[in-house]
């Protein structure tokens, strides 16, 4: 390795391998113990940076990780579809927590793949690193990067909040409500992250407490971050933001808009994106690839926080699935995309406020909370 942040990867590693053997993880296994036909999946290590709400650097994670695409349907895995809480629902969690004044707490699983049982037999190559000659690995939780993996631990998390009297909302599967003598408690659930909101404090903190006791659980306190978006909250103004600064000024700084004129509409009046006439000239390449992730970044801010712009990345995304990119039709796509990117700077400090019965955007453009 030749980063220069070395001796924080090696420490990375060395503190992920110490929790997988502790928590049995794996299984070592002499290779000629292994079933005749039985495949050992190659894993490599993969490396994070997690930040704070501010921004700032909080700690470098590494991740021993199978490769799973190796595995073969049928063979290796049979189902593997799991559950993740859509942001529509998100949004009504907040709505219903801002109107009914309900403390809010964020909760991080720690190793969360590792917490659930792995059914059937599969076995992996030692990490690099921590090679045992002749062997190799039964894994016995489910690792990140197998097939099987999200789905054994949604069932283990199911488990557990079921055990505890939650019971999965039949609109969304990622929502658990809990209807208690102490009132009602939300916990909303996204892979491994948790928001949980009650209205008494002191059950919240007997219920995360039982909570903590089953899994392997780290309190964040009071919800200020959740999938990338910032939550700002006036208890006495009964409101919540979200908001993505952040994101929106990484996209700018990316695409070498930082100091770009900024935009007072995401499209302009009238324009009308049609395949053009004229001799095809794709976008190919990186060309493509970065027109792509640029429309991806704003269509992923739209559906998270900025319904005010949600028309033009539908209208970019539609064209750009459908136009033959002929010479002077790219040019309007591409460019359409930049002006869509500089109103985003225009407005980037903007948020979609929550107060329970609308959601605003600095109090210019509101949506009923009705058609959460």
């Amino acid at each position: 390795m030749e980063s220069t942040e070395k001796n924080f990867w090696y420490q990375a590693m060395n503190d992920e391998w110490q929790s997988m053997q502790q928590n049995g993880i794996l299984e070592l296994t002499d290779l000629k113990d292994i079933p005749k036909g039985q495949k050992v999946i190659p894993g490599r290590w993969v490396y994070t940076k997690k930040f704070t709400a501010e921004g700032g650097l909080h700690k470098h994670k590494a991740r021993y990780v199978a490769q799973g695409f190796r595995q073969v349907e049928g063979v290796d895995y049979k189902e593997t579809y799991a559950p993740t809480s859509h942001r529509t629902t998100l949004r009504a969690f907040l709505a219903e927590v801002a109107n009914h004044d309900m403390e809010l707490r964020q909760l991080d699983v720690k190793t969360t793949f590792l917490q659930s049982d792995l059914a059937g037999e599969v076995y992996v190559q030692p990490p690099p690193g921590f090679e045992v000659s002749g062997s190799a690995y039964r894994i016995r939780k489910a690792l990140y990067g197998l097939k099987q993996a999200p789905r054994a631990w949604h069932a283990k998390l199911k488990q557990v909040l079921e055990s505890l009297g939650f019971v999965a909302s039949r609109a969304d599967q990622g929502l658990y409500i809990l209807d208690g003598a102490e009132g009602k408690i939300l916990l909303l659930t996204y892979v491994d992250d948790l928001l949980i909101a009650a209205k008494e404090a002191a059950y919240l903190e007997q219920l995360i407490a039982k909570l903590m006791g089953l899994l392997d659980i780290r309190d964040l306190g009071d919800a200020n971050r959740f999938l990338n978006m910032h939550i700002t909250r006036d208890r006495q103004a009964g409101t919540l933001k979200l908001s993505q600064r952040k994101q929106i000024e990484e996209l700018l700084e990316e695409y070498n808009m930082a100091q770009c004129k900024v935009a007072k509409t995401p499209l302009t009046a009238g324009v009308k994106l049609t395949k053009l006439p004229g001799d095809p000239v794709r976008l190919t390449g990186s060309r493509l690839t970065k027109h792509q992730a640029l429309l991806g970044s704003i269509n992923y801010i739209a559906g998270n926080i900025r319904p005010d712009i949600a028309f033009a990345a539908r209208a970019l995304l539609i064209e750009t699935l459908s136009i033959d990119y002929r010479s002077t039709g790219s040019k309007q796509v591409t460019s359409s995309d930049d002006l869509t990117a500089r109103y985003n700077s225009n407005v980037g400090s903007s948020g979609l406020g929550i107060d329970g019965e609308v959601l605003c955007i600095d109090e210019v453009l509101c949506i009923d909370g009705e058609v959460l």
